[in-house]
């Protein structure tokens, strides 16, 4: 279980939102929904995570506070870091309470993919 001061990342959660223009046309774009701190723990495994590594991306679990803002994230969503918008983390699953608390969530998603 983190500790609230391991919560040192800012990430600003973004979903695929729609906008068509006034000729009719559709395009697709992220809008950033909420910020929250997260910690972000480098991913554990084997094959993938050596695979990925091969590939230029980071496999990594962000980790955050359960709460009403957060239980609204889905897998198709993605993250971008807050104080450096050029750090995006693809969501690659749907978010995990795996202490089964319902204190905190757990993300795997990676970093150096496209979102």
């Amino acid at each position: 279980m983190p500790a609230a001061e391991k919560l040192q990342q800012r990430l600003t959660f973004q979903k695929r939102s729609s906008a068509t223009d006034d000729y009719g046309n559709t395009s697709s774009d992220f809008a950033s929904q909420f910020t929250e701190r997260a910690e972000i723990l480098p991913a554990r495994g084997f094959e993938a995570v050596t695979q990925a590594r091969l590939a230029g991306q980071q496999l990594v679990v962000l980790r955050l506070r359960l709460n009403g803002r957060t239980a609204t994230i889905q897998a198709d969503w993605r993250a971008v870091d807050a104080r450096n918008p050029g750090v995006v983390y693809a969501l690659t699953a749907p978010p995990v309470d795996r202490e089964q608390t319902r204190r905190w969530l757990e993300i795997p998603a990676t970093l150096g993919a496209a979102a």
